[in-house]
C-alpha cells in the first residue's frame, strides 16, 4: 500500500484497499520465496564451483607432488647409477692393476727361465758339438746311400720308358711299311690318297711323340658324360636355389604384410583411444560451459528479481 500514491488511495474504497493490501502481501511473500529459492540455488552452485576449484587445486597439488617425487626418484636413480659406474670403474681399475702386477711377475719369471735356458745351452753346447759331428757324419752316409739308390731307380725308370717308346715307334713304323706296301699296287689316285693317309699317320705319330697323354674315344666320351652330369647337377642346384629364393621372398612379403597390418591395427587403436579422450575432454568442457551459463543466468535472474515490480488489478 505504501507504493500507491496518496491520491490513488483517496480514490479507492476501503474494501478495494484491503484487497490490494492482501494481493500485495501475497506478491511480497511470493517474491521472498522466489528470492529464497534463487539464493539457495546460487549458494549451491557457488558451493559446487568452490568444490570443483578445490578438487582442481587438490589435483594440481597431487600432480606437483607426483612431479616432485618423479624428479627426486630420477635424481636418486641418476645418483645411484653414477655411484654404480664409479664403483665399476674402481673395480676395473683394481683388476687392471692386479693384471699388470701379475703380468710383471710373469715377465720376471720368463726372464729368469730364459737366463737359465741360455746358461744350460751354454753348458751343453760343448758336448753337443761332438755328438752333432758324429750324427752328421752318420746322416751324411745315409744321405749318400739314399741318393745312389734314387739315382739307380731313376736311371732304370728312364731306360724302361725309352725301351717302351722305342717299341711303340717300331710298331708304328711297321704299320707304316705295311700300309705303304698295300698302297704301292693301287692306282695313282689311290696312291695320292695313300700318301695323304701316310702323312696323316706321320702327323699323328709326331703328335704322339710331342704329347705325354693320348686320350682315346672311351675316355673322351666318359669325360663328356661327366661334364654333362656336372652341368645337369648345376642346373638342378640353380633350380632348387631359385625355388628356395622365391619361397624366401614370398615369406618375406608375407611377414611385411603382417607387420604392416599389425602396425595399422595398433595405429587404429591409438587413434580410437585418442578420440575417446578428446570426447571426454569436450564433454567436460561442455559441462563447465553449461555450469557457467547456468550461474550467469541465475545471477541475471537474481538481479531481475531484486528490481521492484508493480501489478495493477
Amino acid at each position: 500500500m505504501n507504493r500507491l500514491d496518496e491520491d490513488v488511495r483517496a480514490t479507492l474504497s476501503k474494501t478495494v484497499l484491503d484487497k490490494l493490501q492482501v494481493v500485495f502481501g501475497d506478491m511480497a511473500e511470493e517474491e521472498k520465496a522466489k528470492q529464497q529459492v534463487m539464493r539457495v540455488t546460487l549458494e549451491k552452485m557457488m558451493e559446487d564451483i568452490k568444490d570443483l576449484e578445490a578438487s582442481k587445486e587438490i589435483e594440481k597439488e597431487d600432480w606437483e607432488r607426483e612431479r616432485e617425487n618423479l624428479v627426486e626418484s630420477a635424481d636418486a636413480a641418476r645418483h645411484a647409477e653414477w655411484i654404480k659406474r664409479r664403483d665399476d670403474v674402481s673395480r676395473m681399475q683394481f683388476r687392471l692393476n692386479m693384471a699388470m702386477e701379475e703380468r710383471e711377475k710373469q715377465r720376471e719369471k720368463c726372464l729368469a727361465v730364459e737366463r737359465e735356458h741360455k746358461h744350460i745351452l751354454a753348458r751343453l753346447e760343448v758336448t753337443a758339438e761332438e755328438t752333432t759331428m758324429a750324427e752328421e757324419s752318420e746322416q751324411a752316409a745315409k744321405d749318400v746311400a739314399t741318393w745312389e739308390r734314387l739315382s739307380r731307380e731313376r736311371e732304370n725308370g728312364t731306360l724302361s720308358m725309352a725301351l717302351a717308346a722305342a717299341a711303340a715307334k717300331q710298331k708304328l713304323l711297321t704299320e707304316l711299311k705295311a700300309n705303304a706296301q698295300k698302297l704301292m699296287g693301287a692306282q695313282n689316285m689311290a696312291i695320292e690318297q695313300a700318301n695323304s693317309s701316310e702323312e696323316n699317320i706321320l702327323d699323328n705319330w709326331r703328335k704322339l711323340q710331342d704329347s705325354k697323354l693320348c686320350p682315346n674315344d672311351y675316355l673322351q666320351l666318359e669325360m663328356e658324360g661327366i661334364l654333362l652330369e656336372k652341368q645337369t647337377l648345376l642346373d638342378k642346384i640353380a633350380m632348387k636355389f631359385g625355388k628356395k629364393r622365391e619361397c624366401l621372398l614370398a615369406d618375406l612379403a608375407r611377414k611385411q604384410e603382417q607387420m604392416m597390418a599389425a602396425e595399422l591395427k595398433k595405429r587404429r587403436k591409438l587413434e580410437e583411444k585418442m578420440r575417446k579422450k578428446l570426447e571426454k575432454l569436450e564433454k567436460a568442457e561442455l559441462k563447465q560451459q553449461e555450469a557457467k551459463k547456468l550461474a550467469k543466468k541465475a545471477a541475471e535472474d537474481a538481479a531481475e528479481n531484486k528490481q521492484p515490480r508493480f501489478c495493477f488489478w
